[in-house]
């Protein structure tokens, strides 16, 4: 089987844009989920826009497992399987801010989820974006529990009650293959 042709749907063509996300600037604005087309869009105020491509919006919705790739402080890249949820403008995962994902991501907010169809492994959709915030999981690990609900997984407690993070992904681009 050949591989389908694999396509970017980056909408930071505006230099503002661009500047902030190579200057690593926080993004500043509020974000309004907006609805064009067959895509769903995340419009920051100022006018930038991250599509997330419609087709592929079921992978964010459903309880796959998503890699998440980060950059380590020598440069070198880290890709571990996370647990997500999609809420239609943010992308939210959670881990111990005692590993190094952690670290990572404190050095450089850079981050891409990927996606893989279990049903078709040549679909997949990869969601670059910045981590704009880490909050600490109230209540002895809150949100991992909601996550393990979510994923229908084997835990009855946090595997990180009391130094569990919230990571809030703003999306920047995707990319995508398959229909």
């Amino acid at each position: 089987m050949v591989p389908r042709k694999r396509t970017d749907t980056d909408q930071a063509d505006s230099p503002v844009c661009r500047t902030r996300v190579n200057n690593r600037a926080p993004i500043a604005g509020r974000w309004l989920p907006v609805e064009v087309g067959n895509s769903i869009l995340a419009r920051r105020v100022d006018g930038c826009v991250t599509v997330i491509p419609e087709s592929h919006t079921d992978l964010l919705t459903r309880p796959l497992f998503g890699h998440l790739a980060t950059i380590r402080p020598d440069g070198t890249a880290q890709s571990n399987p996370v647990w997500y949820i999609w809420d239609g403008e943010v992308v939210q995962f959670t881990f111990s801010t005692k590993q190094q994902k952690h670290r990572n991501v404190l050095t450089n907010p850079h981050v891409a989820l990927s996606i893989q169809d279990p049903e078709d492994p040549y679909r997949y959709l990869e969601v670059r974006g910045i981590v704009e915030t880490v909050d600490p999981d109230p209540n002895g690990g809150e949100f991992f529990m909601k996550l393990n609900t979510h994923y229908n997984g084997p835990f009855t407690e946090s595997l990180y009650p009391t130094e569990g993070g919230i990571y809030t992904m703003r999306p920047t681009s995707t990319s995508k293959q398959g229909q």
